[in-house]
């Protein structure tokens, strides 16, 4: 099993936590955050991939530093090898760059300078050359790629070479009696898309109705249960649909219905490996490759919880390794004095929060363990907080969850009930449960669920991720 696999099985995905994604600006943060981290994660010690970074850019969610690693890396390859690119592997790099809110037509690493867009063209330009012989030189699938990434870089080609690579693409799959793959169809619609209504402005009734043409064909793969042509294919699909939904018939697609298969996918480990995967986000996000060029680098936060990113010691974020701005109190076993409910308001913040607290600056002292304490609200999707605590050896949960609250009452109130069947968790930060809609939902950092926070006690460097959470069955 791979560790891209092993990390997303922590998403404790149900169907009931999801909102309508479609037409939504802002999804359910918490199946996507963590697929987030879990795609940085599998990337550690691995070849720079443009598709994630592109992924990790229309994403709503930052790692600013993982991510400026991963664009330099790019560029290096730019530098070095981008005359060896194939016109794919060009127009991705391109999208990369866009999606950074960097210039594709100067690549600048020290000294040396590269026109991508430029090279990409000529790359193009040879393609074109040889559909006159029935077929590019590569395929339309490379062919698509690059008509997108050029109209993305304000590079429009005339409408009569675009008439021609997909009037060509028509008769080859006519004369060869084949259906193109979905992916190919769906880069094919984005690229149409940008090509006639987006970046540049053909029009003309042929590039028209080889968009209405590809559109319909993509439609005809969607499956009952929402799958476009197989799961691989259905992010980049739902992006296509989702950018030409004004070609869409009436009720002739549920895109809720295809998200949710996608996060269905993400809770099996299906997406395991990061090109997948960055099909996948962009969809999630409920944006499209479209999307690049629109985006304002200068206004990202760096507010993806750390739960997961790169560490050079460890692979969790360890006390040891940060030095607390403030002199911070040795930690002492918590004290368990019950707290009652409270019946404030609840506040709602629409952004994300991250607190990391570290409670001492030697997490390796005796008798101590390390446990990451999360909270996420998936219902409101307004925050997602996480602190790194050390606390005794044999601490419960419910250890765990007060010394949280002793550290940091503003971010990680808690309000519980002691009764004769044990804690019942009646608050968090101020969201307080509906006995018949939602609940406060725990597990592991192995998603294993934890049902009596008192009796379980963590492990050094295991997580505890609590969720405010739908019911999966409303109770009668």
């Amino acid at each position: 099993m791979s560790t891209l696999t092993l990390l997303i099985l922590l998403l404790p995905i149900h169907t009931a936590i999801l909102c309508q994604l479609c037409g939504t600006p802002v999804p359910a943060r918490g199946p996507v955050a963590f697929f987030l981290r879990a795609l940085l994660r599998s990337m550690e010690g691995t070849r720079p991939d443009p598709h994630a970074l592109i992924a990790l850019r229309l994403a709503r969610q930052h790692d600013l530093s993982r991510e400026g690693q991963i664009l330099r890396l790019l560029k290096q390859d730019v530098v070095e090898d981008g005359t060896e690119f194939s016109p794919g592997t060009a127009a991705w790099h391109i999208l990369a760059l866009l999606a950074s809110c960097e210039d594709p037509h100067s690549v600048v690493v020290e000294d040396q300078r590269v026109n991508l867009a430029a090279l990409l063209m000529e790359k193009l330009r040879t393609d074109i050359v040889h559909v006159d012989n029935g077929r590019p030189l590569t395929d339309y699938h490379q062919v698509s790629l690059a008509i997108l990434a050029l109209c993305k870089a304000s590079i429009c080609l005339p409408a009569e070479m675009i008439e021609k690579i997909f009037c060509s693409a028509v008769q080859l799959s006519i004369r060869e009696e084949f259906t193109y793959p979905v992916d190919t169809m769906s880069i094919a619609a984005l690229a149409l898309r940008c090509m006639s209504f987006g970046n540049c402005n053909h029009r003309t009734p042929v590039i028209k109705s080889a968009l209405q043409s590809v559109v319909t064909h993509i439609l005809g793969n969607v499956r009952s249960d929402g799958t476009i042509g197989d799961l691989s294919t259905t992010g980049v699909a739902v992006q296509a649909l989702t950018a030409n939904q004004d070609l869409l018939p009436p009720g002739s697609w549920e895109c809720r219905k295809s998200v949710e298969k996608l996060l269905q996918g993400i809770s099996n480990g299906t997406f395991s490996n990061p090109l997948a995967a960055s099909l996948a986000i962009p969809a999630l996000e409920n944006r499209t490759l479209l999307d690049i060029d629109t985006l304002n680098c200068s206004t990202d936060t760096d507010d993806l919880p750390s739960l997961f990113r790169k560490s050079p010691i460890a692979a969790y974020p360890r006390a040891a390794t940060t030095t607390p701005t403030h002199p911070t109190p040795t930690p002492t076993h918590p004290t368990p004095t019950p707290t009652h409910p409270t019946h404030t308001s609840q506040t709602r913040t629409h952004r994300v929060h991250m607190a990391r607290i570290i409670t001492a600056s030697t997490a390796s002292s005796t008798g101590y363990i390390s446990v990451n304490y999360t909270v996420m609200d998936a219902v409101n999707n307004n925050f997602t907080q996480w602190l790194i605590l050390n606390v005794p050896l044999g601490s419960s949960a419910l250890d765990i969850l007060k010394e949280a609250e002793r550290i940091s009452p503003e971010r990680f109130r808690l309000d519980y009930l002691q009764t004769p069947w044990g804690v019942v968790i009646t608050g968090i930060n101020g969201l307080y449960p509906n006995m018949f809609t939602t609940q406060w939902y725990f597990i592991t950092g192995q998603n294993h669920q934890i049902n009596d926070l008192e009796e379980f006690t963590p492990s050094d460097g295991d997580t505890i991720l609590a969720i405010f959470t739908h019911r999966l069955i409303p109770n009668k």
